[in-house]
Order: C-alpha cells, then sequence, then structure tokens
C-alpha cells in the first residue's frame, strides 16, 4: 500500500478517485494513503471486519474513504475507537463523582470487549462484485457484462467457501432472475433464427446450465473429476482410501462403467 501510494498517488493532481475492488476496507486508509479533499476513495471489499476509522472518521480525516456497506457493516454494528476517560472534577468524597466514575469505567470496558470481539476474527462477506452489480443496478447501468462478472465473482466466492450456502441461493435467485430479464429478447430472437435459418442472435447472451459440482468437469476426465471435487470428498469421505469405492459404486448406479468415467 505504501509503494502504491509513492508512485500513484502522491502528487499526483488528476487522479480524483480511487476504487479498490476486494482491498482495502481492513486497513485505515485514511493513515496510508495521501488523501486529499479533492481525492475520494471509494471501496468494494468482501473482506472483513473493516477498520472502524472507515467507517467512523479518524483524527487524521477519513471523509474522503466511502465503504460501499453490505447488511453486515453500519454505524451501528461497528464500534467506536476507545478514548481516554476525561477526568471527573469534584472531591473522591463525593458520591454522585464516584457514581459516575463507575458508570463510566463500565461503559469503557465494555466497549472495549466489544471491539476486541469485532476485531477477533477475519472472515467474509457480501462478494465485491455483488456489490458492484447492486451499484450499477441503482445507477441503470446493468448489462449482460456486469451481470456476467457478477455471476463469476459470486461463483468464485461460492467455491472458495467464503460465503454460505443460505447467501449463495439468495444471490443465484437474484442473479437468475435478472438473467431472465435481461436475456428475454435475446431467446426470442433465437427462435426466430432457427425459424428462418438465419444467424443466431444469442451470441453474447447469458443462459443458465446446470453442472455437476465436480473440479474442472470440462477439462479432466468424469473420474478425476469427482475424486478431486471437495463436495465429493467431504461427501463420501475420501480421505480415506477404502472409501473409493463408494465413487465406484454411485458410477454403476448412474450406468457408467469405471472405464468410460476414466477417459477424456
Amino acid at each position: 500500500m505504501q509503494k502504491v501510494n509513492q508512485t500513484c498517488i502522491e502528487g499526483n493532481e488528476d487522479l480524483h478517485t480511487i476504487v479498490m475492488l476486494n482491498c482495502g476496507a481492513t486497513i485505515d486508509l485514511a493513515a496510508n494513503l495521501s488523501l486529499t479533499p479533492s481525492l475520494k476513495c471509494l471501496v468494494f471489499d468482501s473482506h472483513k471486519p473493516v477498520h472502524i476509522n472507515n467507517v467512523h472518521g479518524s483524527e487524521i480525516g477519513s471523509s474522503q474513504v466511502f465503504i460501499v456497506k453490505d447488511s453486515s457493516v453500519s454505524e451501528e454494528t461497528v464500534p467506536t475507537e476507545l478514548s481516554e476517560s476525561e477526568e471527573e472534577e469534584g472531591s473522591e468524597d463525593d458520591e454522585a463523582t464516584r457514581k459516575r466514575k463507575r458508570e463510566r469505567r463500565e461503559a469503557h470496558e465494555a466497549k472495549r470487549r466489544r471491539l476486541i470481539e469485532y476485531n477477533a476474527f477475519n472472515y467474509y462477506s457480501c462478494p465485491c462484485s455483488m456489490l458492484v452489480y447492486w451499484l450499477a443496478r441503482e445507477l441503470d447501468r446493468c448489462d449482460n457484462e456486469v451481470l456476467w462478472l457478477c455471476a463469476v465473482g459470486v461463483t468464485d466466492q461460492y467455491l472458495r467457501a467464503h460465503i454460505s450456502d443460505v447467501f449463495y441461493a439468495s444471490c443465484y435467485t437474484e442473479l437468475a432472475a435478472a438473467v431472465e430479464s435481461l436475456n428475454l429478447q435475446t431467446r426470442i430472437d433465437g427462435m426466430d433464427d432457427r425459424r428462418t435459418g438465419e444467424g443466431t442472435s444469442a451470441l453474447g447472451a447469458i443462459q443458465q446450465s446446470f453442472e455437476p459440482r465436480f473440479l474442472l468437469y470440462r477439462f479432466w476426465s468424469l473420474y478425476e473429476s469427482m475424486v478431486r471435487s471437495d463436495f465429493v470428498v467431504a461427501r463420501f469421505q475420501l480421505v480415506h482410501s477404502r472409501n473409493l469405492m463408494r465413487v465406484n459404486e454411485l458410477l454403476t448406479k448412474i450406468g457408467v462403467s469405471l472405464k468410460e468415467s476414466k477417459e477424456p
């Protein structure tokens, strides 16, 4: 980050906007980048937790940093930074003063625990491709290219186990509806092309397809894809070599011989 700041940002008067894709949210950007009042930083990042200064600001000033948030990030869910307690005026023998100090210490301790819990683990939330898609949709700039890139990004996060099955199903439902909407006319034109025998208009269109959850299925043999797929390995417990017989039994049930399954 320091190298990027020195080579691309410092002294660059023509630069007015920095867009960060899937990076930047977990560090204090105002402290690491030479941001000026005319320079804005827009962050799309699935990495969590978001640095508290990127949400609430800091003494350095982070009004130029804008985190594109999902439902897991808000000013209410992100704790603020700890500050030194102000000294209370009054005598130590004053009961009201002692009570205020005790309440403030308890609040300070609760805030400290919340901050520790917030920063305890690194995790992933909504894919940044989905955040970009939502922004493009709000600006009415959504097309098949944006939709395709979003689908690739969401699928990548799902295959890496960065998002849950439930969240992936939610994204899939939303993207499937968008695919249906944006590619309806393409399918109609394609039907007309088949009737007339003219060239297809389906080039560049997006269509749903259902494929088995086998790794590199289009490039490896069926057997190799199955035994190297995380889904099959976990389901059949293939960490034990004796359980490879389960794969053979499955192939037999679906009518595929072992020889055929190992052919490219």
